[in-house]
């Protein structure tokens, strides 16, 4: 009976970003499916910040601080900001060389949750810059964005994983490396009141080890 417990099985509810969640969380969770197949797994993928609570959630895969004292979070990921575009736009608008530089550029916005989206945070050691920007595209779906700055229409911000690949291919160009924006480490978050489930622990464990090479000390995480 104790072994029947501790057997990963029954229903888990994951929610995660719509981006990331669709290009890494869902590939994961199909490889977690072929080693514990009495587990089902159901993703919830959303363009705005999930209250796990509120959804009945078991795992949330979110970026940035842990922003409810109810939750314990595992660092699954580390993860940067940056600031980008076209070297075709570049060439057109000339690179920003400080932040507010920005405010004379077209910049494309992600629209998450109620936040005031025309607003980004700069620092640099104790330095702190407040830019309010404008442009005339936005979209709640990160890949639009992308599309837009790839085609040389403005200025963007996105996180590392999403741009490094572009960044790579000179399709993009990284802009004011020396000021950092605000954390963006990928962090699975769940319910502290609870004790995890086998299976919820299982699928902890599956991830923390499949994002493993993504982490700075992953000894330590």
């Amino acid at each position: 009976m104790s072994r029947s417990r501790n057997t990963p099985k029954g229903v888990i509810k994951v929610g995660a970003t719509l981006g990331f969640g669709r290009r890494f969380i869902a590939p994961a969770i199909a490889k977690f499916s072929d080693i514990y197949p009495e587990v089902e797994v159901q993703l919830t993928l959303n363009d705005r910040p999930i209250n796990i609570v509120e959804k009945g959630l078991d795992v949330v895969i979110r970026f940035g601080e842990l922003p409810d004292v109810r939750l314990t979070a595992r660092l699954l990921a580390n993860n940067h900001r940056i600031l980008c575009a076209a070297p075709a736009y570049l060439q057109r608008m000339s690179e920003p060389e400080h932040p507010k530089d920005l405010s004379k550029h077209q910049c494309l916005f992600i629209r998450e949750a109620d936040e005031s989206y025309g607003t980004w945070h700069f620092h640099q050691g104790q330095k702190t810059e407040t830019i309010k920007v404008q442009g005339p595209l936005t979209s709640n779906d990160g890949e639009s964005v992308i599309r837009w700055a790839l085609e040389g229409r403005g200025i963007m911000v996105r996180s590392i994983w999403d741009a490094e690949q572009y960044i790579k291919g000179g399709q993009l160009r990284a802009i004011l490396p020396d000021w950092d924006l605000p954390s963006a480490d990928i962090y699975m978050v769940f319910p502290t009141r609870n004790n995890l489930s086998a299976k919820s622990r299982a699928f902890v464990d599956f991830l923390l080890e499949e994002f493993k090479s993504h982490r700075i000390n992953s000894s330590n995480s």
